[in-house]
Parts: structure tokens; sequence; C-alpha cells
């Protein structure tokens, strides 16, 4: 059972939902994938894991609109207390503890890849709401690293 502190850098991430920063030089081409997180709000039900109080289940939609495909290395998840979709600083660190389900490491070229992240947690407020952030690394067929984030609220 992990749990985790909540990461500053992926809360930041949440606001770049397209590939990010590479200096990109020559004639190849370079896989370009968006990332979708869904439902927005997520539901959030009664922890069925004692040690979290919610839990709640979202789907990540990478997907490739040219030829170039990519695979993904690391997926990341976090909870932050959230009013209203807005986060709000504490003092306290939410506990939490993620689980992927994905079929494949790959988003091929021109397609689609869809996996799951399924979130227990409990907030030092004691609250439901959360804003849920996804974050992922990615490497295309070209060799270029980059990462994607999104975030939804689970209410």
């Amino acid at each position: 059972m992990s749990k985790g502190p909540l990461a500053l850098a992926v809360p930041l991430l949440g606001l770049a939902l397209t590939s990010c920063g590479s200096s990109l030089t020559g004639s190849e081409t370079y896989s370009s994938v968006t990332i979708a997180v869904s439902p927005n709000p997520a539901a959030a039900t009664k922890s069925s894991d004692a040690d979290y109080t919610w839990q709640t289940t979202v789907t990540v939609t990478l997907t490739s609109s040219n030829e170039v495909g990519a695979t993904i290395s690391a997926v990341s998840a976090s909870v932050a207390e959230s009013s209203g979709g807005i986060a709000i600083q504490s003092s306290s660190t939410p506990e939490f503890r993620t689980i992927v389900d994905s079929p494949s490491n790959r988003v091929e070229g021109n397609t689609t890849a869809t996996f799951t992240v399924q979130m227990f947690y409990t907030l030092p407020n004691g609250g439901r709401e959360a804003l849920i952030y996804v974050a992922v690394t990615l490497t295309d067929d070209s060799g270029a690293q980059y990462s994607l984030a999104g975030q939804v609220t689970a209410k």
C-alpha cells in the first residue's frame, strides 16, 4: 500500500494538456498525443478499502493524431482537497492509494489508448470533493520524451 504526499509538480502539470517543451529540429516526425481524463466530475463513493474514506475511478484517454506512436513509461496520480474545483492549500497532506489498469503501454500512431486510474483517498478536512491529477510520461518512436497531464474533480 503506497501513500504519497501531494506533489507540487503534478498540479502544475495539470495546466498542460498537450505535449510540452522539447526543441525539435530536423526532418523527423514526432508524435502528437493529447490527453483527456473523464468523467468530470467523477463520482466519489464510500471506499471499499477500510484505510481510506473515499474512492473514485477515472478513465485516461491518449489520442495520437499522426502516424508516430509512443510508449508510456510512467503514470502518476495525486489528490488535492478542493472546493468548487479549486485546489485548497492545506498544512496536512491527503492520504491516497492509486491503482492503474492498462491493457498496454503503447499508443500507436493515429489511434487511441485508454486506461483507468482508481484512487482511494482520505482528505485532511474530512471532505469528499477532491481534484484528481493524472500525469503520463511518454517516449515517441522518434525518441522524443514528454509529459501530459489532466485533472478532474471527484464529488
